[in-house]
């Protein structure tokens, strides 16, 4: 089994939204600044997210579709990844498949130094944030 670093999210009490706090973020100050824009969240938790995986029983055929990240730290920045992700290809290991032209279909893991970092998924129809 293949375990992820988690994932911290602060998540308002009520309405569920989540917001991923980067490293170094301090949770009451992100908090804060979303009660300014959303005056009536002012409950908050934090929850973290462990990805994991289990090995496939035998060889599936896999879909073999890449997504190669920007080496651009700015344009890693400017979409909400980290830089660590400069230059990493990901392949698609879901089995074969055809997207649809408005469809996030494709999906795999983002290895960084030989460390699944995250779980990743991309289509015809993605948009990286802030697009």
């Amino acid at each position: 089994m293949s375990y992820m670093e988690p994932d911290v999210y602060l998540e308002t009490a009520g309405s569920l939204r989540m917001i991923r706090l980067q490293p170094g973020d301090d949770p009451v100050e992100v908090a804060e600044r979303h009660r300014d824009a959303h005056p009536t969240d002012t409950r908050f938790r934090l929850t973290y997210v462990t990805r994991f995986s289990v090995p496939e029983k035998g060889k599936a055929p896999v879909c073999g579709a890449t997504q190669t990240y920007p080496e651009d730290p700015e344009e890693l920045a400017r979409q909400g990844l980290p830089v660590t992700w400069a230059g990493v290809t990901v392949t698609c290991q879901a089995p074969p498949h055809q997207c649809a032209p408005d469809a996030v279909e494709h999906s795999g893991q983002v290895i960084v130094n030989g460390t699944v970092r995250a779980l990743t998924s991309w289509g015809p129809g993605w948009l990286p944030t802030g697009a």
